[in-house]
């Protein structure tokens, strides 16, 4: 009885060694299908290229004319930086400059603008009358207060 069940664990462990051979043969010629199929794909693709293709991947092209460069940017030489503060009475008054909102009192920032340029400021506070007042963009520092 002892030998028997040696006997059949030993042929089942041969049939787990040929099984596994087996799966391991059949994943290694699936793995291999697309290599093997890519390696014979440029013979047959050669011979049924047109001759104008293949003519042209031998002649080398002339080559076209040169790209033009890119137009330089335009120099602004009339743009400058100033420092512009904003203060009013009453604080947390709203601060606009040609109409466009940019902060509230008291308000100080670098600005840019072109030398020369017209600022219209207007200062709206909570209570009271907006402040109109018109500034030329000039100099490093611009004060607008009531």
């Amino acid at each position: 009885m002892l030998a028997v069940i040696r006997g059949l664990r030993i042929g089942s462990q041969w049939l787990w060694m040929l099984l596994l051979a087996a799966v391991t043969a059949r994943f290694v010629w699936v793995a291999a299908q697309p290599i093997l199929a890519q390696q014979a794909e440029p013979a047959v693709a050669a011979v049924t290229k047109p001759v104008d293709d293949v003519v042209k991947t031998i002649v080398p092209q002339a080559p076209g004319p040169a790209p033009e460069p890119p137009a330089p940017a335009p120099v602004v030489s009339d743009q400058i930086h100033v420092m512009l503060l904003v203060s009013h009475k009453q604080p947390r008054s709203k601060v606009l400059i040609n109409g466009a909102f940019v902060g509230q009192t008291t308000y100080a920032s670098d600005f840019s603008c072109k030398r020369g340029e017209s600022l219209a400021f207007t200062i709206v506070p909570a209570r009271g009358p907006k402040v109109e007042t018109v500034r030329k963009c000039e100099g490093q520092t611009l004060v607008v207060s009531e």
